[in-house]
């Protein structure tokens, strides 16, 4: 047993290939479904565990739009483009829409005590984070 992950936090496995989140607790593993936009996002806050505010969202387009182009089936560029538009900027409530949805994905799937460590938040004004300890991350590259 590695005393540095916690035996009640379940691991979040991140598969690079196929572009899937599950979470494994001991033998038992789910997937947790989201859609292409809001993965795109989540996969954005894990490359970035510093924390990004939504003022500096925008700067983050390019990145979102690479991450969004490899997971989603679209075939629409200009659609594809228009929705990451969308979600960074600050005029537009999608960012918080995604959020939410991410926010009740893992709250389907984790016990509700450890659930805010999972999700997209922080402090109005401030970094918004997934608050989950780097430990508790494993990505892999299944094929």
């Amino acid at each position: 047993m590695n005393p540095s992950k916690p035996t009640n936090i379940p691991v979040l496995i991140i598969d690079q290939n196929q572009h899937k989140i599950c979470l494994q607790q001991k033998s038992t593993r789910v997937e947790v479904r989201m859609s292409p936009l809001c993965k795109a996002l989540y996969f954005l806050f894990l490359k970035h565990p510093q924390g990004i505010t939504l003022y500096d969202l925008h700067t983050y387009e390019k990145d979102l739009m690479l991450i969004y182009k490899r997971i989603s089936r679209r075939n629409d560029f200009e659609a594809m483009k228009k929705s990451i538009h969308n979600l960074v900027d600050r005029s537009e409530n999608s960012f918080h829409e995604k959020c939410a949805r991410i926010k009740a994905t893992f709250k389907k799937v984790v016990p509700l005590e450890l659930v805010d460590l999972y999700y997209i938040k922080g402090e109005r004004g401030g970094e918004k984070k997934i608050h989950l300890p780097n430990t508790q991350i494993i990505y892999t590259q299944c094929t």
